[in-house]
């Protein structure tokens, strides 16, 4: 057997044995032995058990709702899931729990009260952060329209530098329209264009 068909062999096997690990994972239940089948010589065999007593009559019962209060965790096909009325059918329940008991109704009150009272508080300072902000908006729309032509103006001149560096120059002169270009960016940058 060559070394390539060896090599696909394994990765045939490796491949069903992950597959075979990923299907027992996926029951939930590890494999079972088959119990050996009866011989000729098994006394149990021969004779079937009689039933002690007689069949039960199965009758359908409705399961009663869950108490009020309870939590259910429930692991189903989709997920994992928090319900207050019990597990859907097909789905394991995980845990069930009782939410504790709130406290002195006056304490929650209490609490409650101050939790409005901060809340109207940060409302209160959102407000005038906005009034701030509305203030100080037309001074800056007034600095930006009187930055807009300065603006315009070294958006042209880096233009024109632009157009002389593509020009054949020497390179002391190349240093110089470099360092005016870069003098020219630093100041659109500082005027916020």
């Amino acid at each position: 057997m060559d070394t390539f068909t060896a090599r696909v062999l394994s990765l045939i096997l490796a491949l069903s044995v992950m597959a075979g690990a990923a299907l027992l994972v996926v029951r939930g239940e590890p494999p079972r032995a088959t119990p050996p089948a009866p011989g000729p010589h098994d006394p149990a065999a021969a004779a079937p058990e009689p039933s002690r007593s007689p069949p039960r009559r199965q009758v359908a019962t409705e399961e009663a709702p869950p108490p009020a209060g309870l939590l259910y965790k429930c692991r189903g096909s989709g997920g994992t899931a928090y319900r207050d009325q019990g597990c859907q059918p097909g789905e394991q329940v995980l845990a069930v729990t009782r939410p504790s008991p709130t406290g002195d109704p006056a304490a929650a009150q209490a609490e409650l009260a101050r939790l409005k009272a901060r809340v109207a508080e940060m409302a209160d300072e959102r407000r005038a952060r906005e009034a701030a902000a509305a203030r100080a908006a037309p001074r800056r729309t007034t600095v930006a329209a009187d930055n807009t032509a300065r603006c315009e103006a070294l958006l042209q001149e880096i233009a024109w530098i632009d157009g002389q560096l593509r020009q054949p120059h020497s390179a002391s002169q190349g240093d110089w329209w470099t360092a005016q270009r870069k003098e020219k960016t630093d100041a659109r940058f500082s005027l916020g264009c």
